[in-house]
């Protein structure tokens, strides 16, 4: 988090020197457009004293003070079990019912032994059958993955700017358009002040909310990846679990897919919780941006 907080300090001391610069600007701009009213009177050596030739030049501290966050992390442990499936060969043998055809007497003869009628009837039996295929075997593995959650604290932050204010001398020896237009000059420099200044605002609360939104951007990122991988080792494991038991129940082994099926309910089951534990963490990553966002002040 500390390169995060480094950069917020160094975007401010830029936006805070590009201020500064724009500030010379306005003045340089400013007695450049007085030396041509007053093409006349000879070249000072400096903006500073060309403005005070005609200005009684007096500063103005102003202060901007903004919330900057500070960030620090908080390190969350998520620990479950991961299954990892291993597939064995098995054989399975057990006896189901099949039908023959069998020759039996029908008609018995009523008068002693023997059969006046026989005919071939159906006859129910077991049948052993073996069956060999491919049955998952669960292992559970502790996982232990840390998740780096933002912990913001909100620095009040003061930047004192020593701004000129513009007052126009009394100009007797020049003439009257001339001071409207050195007038006029004030003014100007008066407005594009003001507006570098807000401009300044702007430019502190974008490059701000800019650099929330990367570092929260990036923390999510880093809780998907981790999510995608536990992802994949539950659906590998679902995924070979189903194929076994649409094996097994074409070949009508019962009892093994109600084992199988009971297995695979629960890995559903800690699918959805470990799934949910992600998830509630970029929610929580989510809350945490927008309250930050939300606290930028100017």
């Amino acid at each position: 988090m500390s390169d995060h907080n480094e950069k917020i300090q160094s975007m401010i001391q830029q936006i805070k020197s590009k201020f500064e610069e724009r500030v010379n600007s306005i003045k340089q701009r400013g007695a450049n457009q007085i030396e041509q009213i007053e093409d006349d009177n000879p070249d000072p050596s400096t903006v500073e004293a060309i403005l005070m030739m005609v200005f009684d030049v007096k500063w103005k501290t102003t202060s901007i003070k903004f919330d900057v966050p500070q960030f620090s992390m908080k390190l969350q442990s998520i620990k479950f079990d991961v299954p990892e499936v291993h597939m064995k060969l098995k054989s399975f043998k057990f006896d189901i019912p099949r039908t023959r055809m069998v020759i039996k007497c029908v008609v018995g003869n009523p008068f002693g032994g023997g059969c006046l009628v026989k005919t071939k009837v159906p006859e129910v039996y077991m049948h052993r059958v073996e069956i060999k295929t491919d049955i998952p075997e669960f292992h559970s593995k502790r996982v232990e993955i840390k998740l780096h959650i933002p912990e913001v604290s909100m620095e009040t932050v003061e930047i004192k700017f020593d701004l000129p204010q513009f007052y126009l001398r009394s100009l007797d020896d020049v003439l009257d358009n001339q001071e409207r237009n050195i007038q006029e000059v004030s003014n100007e420099m008066t407005a594009d002040l003001a507006r570098a200044e807000g401009d300044m605002k702007i430019e502190m609360k974008e490059g701000l909310t800019h650099e929330i939104e990367v570092m929260f951007s990036q923390m999510t990122d880093e809780v998907l990846v981790k999510r995608d991988e536990v992802s994949d080792q539950y659906e590998a494991a679902i995924a070979k679990t189903k194929a076994a038991i649409i094996d097994l129940k074409k070949n009508n082994a019962t009892a093994e897919v109600q084992k199988l099926e009971s297995e695979l309910g629960e890995i559903v089951t800690d699918f959805k919780r470990i799934m949910d534990d992600f998830d509630n963490s970029i929610v929580l990553i989510h809350e945490q941006k927008n309250q930050t966002l939300a606290s930028l002040v100017f």
